[in-house]
């Protein structure tokens, strides 16, 4: 990866996802859908931790939920 914004996306989503998997907050997509109106607030998915990640940074969503899919398979 050559673009430094989506490295440094991509760095920060992963250290958020280790977080959030360790602390029960991890969801899978179903899992999101059931519980987005009740307690959305604190949980995160691979897609919200990117999106977040890249926003901060200016690097590219797509290319950083591709790297999370691929380390975090049971969440994608």
């Amino acid at each position: 990866m050559h673009d430094p914004a989506t490295r440094r996306a991509l760095d920060q989503a992963l250290q958020l996802a280790r977080e959030c998997h360790d602390r029960h907050r991890l969801l899978k997509p179903f899992e999101a859908m059931a519980v987005a109106c009740k307690d959305g607030h604190s949980t995160e998915t691979l897609y919200s931790i990117a999106r977040n990640a890249a926003f901060a940074t200016g690097g590219d969503v797509d290319i950083v939920l591709k790297h999370l899919e691929h380390a975090w398979p049971d969440f994608a």
